[in-house]
């Protein structure tokens, strides 16, 4: 539990360095940013590409159970799963998955609206390539925020119970790079490409596998057995400690 508390922390930490040196750049040298989508492949090595090399291995560390510890994401791996000892109803986790499925397509709606704006203010020229990169920078930052502290989309829209359950909880780095999609480089392109197939992986195995995503037919996901415990350090609603994930 310490371990996994530790590491949240560690990434906050990590992202707000990130953070801070994107906007230090967009401050001192904002034309690098500007130019981001000439970028060559090869050639001088600069933050930026270090970047891209994190954030793509730590994408692709989520294909490799074994490396996932949260078991917010790792729930939908095979391996994770464990029955419980009580025989779920499985018209139960039928109506879960319909109300969870319904819920998740709010976000989606809201999500892309979000990002209709931002890509609207980018086409009519009030918002640059460099704007579009920060408010993607920005979102990474805000997703470590919403496992710590406070996220509006578990408050208002899927009322989950904690991480653990969350029903959108891989789709992070889709909603983190979607902003990328109106900046045409290998580099925005391949981060963004690389989390939809993540989403997409997702999906698939929710549909295939719904019992994996709710605490009735999965043991893993039942507080005794959590081994997160991101709870503890968010401040979790009177509305969401109330939610039903019965």
């Amino acid at each position: 539990m310490i371990k996994t508390i530790n590491n949240n922390w560690l990434k906050l930490i990590f992202r707000c360095y990130v953070f801070f040196v994107i906007v230090s750049i967009y401050a001192i040298d904002k034309p690098l940013l500007q130019d981001i989508k000439n970028f060559p492949i090869a050639g001088n090595f600069t933050l930026l590409h270090l970047l891209w090399i994190v954030l793509m291995i730590d994408m692709l560390r989520q294909f490799f159970p074994g490396l996932k510890s949260n078991i917010g994401c790792a729930k939908q791996n095979k391996s994770k799963y464990q029955p419980p000892e009580t025989p779920y109803q499985e018209a139960k986790l039928y109506e879960y998955t319909v109300k969870n499925n319904a819920h998740a397509i709010v976000v989606l709606m809201v999500w892309l609206g979000m990002v209709a704006v931002l890509g609207f203010l980018f086409l009519f020229g009030i918002v640059g390539g460099e704007g579009l990169l920060l408010a993607s920078v920005f979102f990474y930052l805000c997703d470590m925020i919403c496992v710590i502290f406070w996220c509006p989309f578990q408050h208002f829209i899927m009322k989950n119970k904690c991480c653990a359950t969350c029903r959108i909880f891989a789709w992070d780095y889709f909603m983190i790079f979607s902003p990328l999609l109106f900046i045409p480089s290998f580099y925005t392109w391949s981060l963004l490409f690389m989390a939809i197939i993540l989403m997409l992986r997702w999906e698939y195995i929710h549909a295939a596998h719904p019992e994996r995503f709710w605490q009735g037919s999965n043991a893993a996901l039942h507080c005794t057995n959590c081994s997160s415990h991101c709870c503890r350090i968010k401040k979790r609603s009177k509305t969401v400690l109330e939610a039903t994930d019965k």
